[in-house]
């Protein structure tokens, strides 16, 4: 345990397989042991590993995409899109798999592709929130604005509760020039997150276009006061 704390994934790996022999019930210790399989990119004993963990068949499709959610979350979107491949092998319309290949794709700032894959997840599930949002973002990242308002308001119908949503909805209205339509959604997305920088930073920058300086330097500090405790917690 010490080398895994340590960033000695290698180092803690022989030590750790011989310890979850030892403990065969001992779930922490078959985390950690997934966890180093990950690290050295040992995909199939990082997949054996969590589908032990989950109680799921090791060969399964399943297992092959929990470990590559797992690996999503490390940062390793290679690895990821290589198991998610080997799923949709054994099961070629995987519920899930256009959306988490869209969302590796979007992290690899390949938004055409993103595109592609999420567009693909919504025609076999429309009701995808997240899918419609994240279709939203990398129409903006595109430069597609107009293109952005369908899939953004779609997500909204879905979960009326994404202050992200919300946001980015705002961020489009704002560079269409509809002020007031971009503030009444932060305004919306300040009621589920007042914590949000991004909101009110960007209601700040409405505030300033549409000539409400104080209301705009009232925001702005707001910003600024959290993005100052964000960083200190640091």
């Amino acid at each position: 345990m010490a080398y895994y704390f340590s960033n000695r994934a290698p180092d803690a790996l022989p030590l750790l397989e011989k310890a979850a022999g030892w403990s065969a019930g001992n779930t922490n210790l078959l985390y950690t042991l997934a966890m180093c399989y990950l690290y050295v990119h040992d995909r199939d004993n990082a997949r054996r590993s969590f589908a032990q963990l989950f109680g799921i068949a090791a060969e399964g499709p399943q297992a092959y995409l929990l470990t590559a959610d797992m690996m999503v979350q490390e940062n390793y979107p290679a690895d990821a899109e290589i198991l998610i491949q080997e799923a949709r092998k054994k099961q070629p319309e995987l519920p899930e798999s256009n959306y988490k290949l869209g969302l590796i794709a979007f992290t690899k700032g390949e938004y055409e592709q993103a595109v592609q894959y999420l567009q693909k997840e919504l025609a076999a599930n429309p009701s995808h929130s997240l899918a419609w949002h994240h279709l939203g973002d990398a129409y903006i990242r595109l430069g597609k604005i107009e293109q952005a308002i369908d899939p953004l308001q779609r997500s909204l119908w879905l979960n009326r509760r994404s202050a992200r949503s919300y946001i980015l909805l705002a961020n489009v209205y704002s560079q269409q020039g509809r002020f007031f339509v971009a503030e009444n959604a932060l305004q919306r997305a300040l009621q589920m997150d007042p914590q949000s920088y991004e909101a009110h930073f960007l209601l700040a920058r409405i505030y300033h276009k549409t000539n409400r300086s104080e209301l705009a330097k009232k925001e702005i500090a707001v910003a600024e006061k959290l993005r100052a405790a964000d960083e200190a917690k640091k």
